[in-house]
């Protein structure tokens, strides 16, 4: 029995990782595609950039500034959702919009109080009509393209929702966020290989575009809406594409303790959104989907961190056979590398291999917690 449970879990984990990779890369190679291209031609729709703000005075200069520089072939507008702000937001887009500082024409929704943004964008959603929203962080700075990249795919009636690619900016202008490690290429080269496979299993909620009707009317209490929307506009018979020249750059500005709180909540809204969406795995039409999901995510947040512990607890169960205590040491290694990352990084210095093994532990301590 003990055996099984180490093939079990050293199975899981390798699929997991390595496993599901491959699989999407063969695929690619063998042209397995589920996308048709198409184009808008000179009829681009109408379009909203939708930017919740709460107490963001001292970025929206830019952001107006930044907004200034889009380049879209149809309608763009900008809107403003603020989130209760008790700065001067307000008056920094007054005065922006006053100037005429953005080309595209800016409007302004204010949610009076604070109701969290997922509320104040539903409440704001009510005043849009155009075809299509996109919508992006008060701090990012979208790529001049962005906006369009976003909106292009949106032309095949089997595209619901586009999402782009983040990265992460210090301070002093260089690459310093998890979207620039490692772990974040892999991921990224994930989202790659199943662009032409599968849709995305959940939506990147600071850059991406939703065709307006999909937009859901509703997310359940406790579900993460980046889950949420993905599920909905698969189960609506449309995918999530991922748009990886859509670029939108952050700044890194959190420390790694708010990074850690922040997973453990995302994964706990994640595990609830699942659940309550658990048609999608069993559902004819969705069970492609179902297995990506299972794949790239439900596995990742929910079992790895388990299967790490019951193999090395199986393993010294054993203790019999030298050979599998080349797999404890490989991961007492692999901790190892970790700190050495935690230290380079407490010191401000960044190595690539310790940081990856360093963020690895933090990502799947986060979802054990969770």
């Amino acid at each position: 029995m003990i055996y099984a449970v180490i093939l079990v879990c050293a199975v899981v984990i390798g699929y997991t990782y390595l496993g599901y990779p491959v699989l999407l890369w063969v695929l690619n190679r063998l042209g397995v595609k589920d996308n048709q291209e198409a184009s808008f031609g000179d009829q681009w729709p109408s379009a909203t950039l939708v930017i919740p703000v709460h107490n963001g005075e001292t970025v929206l200069r830019q952001k107006l500034a930044n907004c200034d520089g889009l380049q879209y072939e149809g309608d763009l507008s900008i809107l403003f959702v603020l989130d209760g702000c008790n700065d001067g937001s307000e008056a920094v887009l007054r005065e922006g919009i006053a100037q005429n500082v953005c080309r595209w024409p800016v409007s302004l929704f204010d949610s009076g109080e604070r109701v969290g943004k997922e509320t104040a964008l539903r409440q704001a959603l009510g005043t849009v009509s155009s075809d299509v929203l996109v919508f992006s962080d008060a701090d990012a700075d979208f790529s001049a393209s962005t906006v369009a990249e976003l909106v292009g795919p949106l032309a095949s009636s089997k595209v619901g929702v586009c999402c782009g690619r983040e990265t992460h900016v210090s301070s002093a202008g260089a690459g310093a966020g998890e979207g620039e490690g490692l772990f974040y290429r892999y991921e990224n080269q994930i989202k790659e290989w199943q662009i032409p496979i599968c849709s995305m299993t959940y939506v990147q909620g600071g850059v991406f575009s939703i065709k307006r009707e999909l937009f859901p009317e509703r997310i359940k209490p406790g579900c993460t809406q980046d889950g949420v929307i993905a599920f909905e506009t698969v189960l609506a018979g449309q995918a999530v594409r991922f748009v990886p020249t859509a670029v939108s750059t952050e700044p890194y500005k959190i420390t790694v303790g708010q990074d850690f709180a922040r997973r453990v909540r995302t994964v706990c809204r994640a595990f609830f959104a699942v659940v309550c969406y658990a048609k999608l795995f069993l559902l004819p039409h969705t069970l492609w989907y179902g297995f990506n999901l299972m794949s790239h995510r439900v596995l990742r947040w929910f079992f790895i961190p388990l299967f790490f512990v019951m193999l090395v607890a199986a393993i010294l169960g054993v203790g019999t056979h030298p050979e599998l205590w080349l797999l404890v040491a490989a991961q007492v290694g692999f901790i190892v590398l970790a700190v050495i990352g935690w230290f380079m990084e407490s010191q401000c210095r960044r190595m690539k291999i310790p940081y990856f093994a360093y963020y690895f532990v933090i990502l799947h301590t986060a979802a054990f917690i969770a």
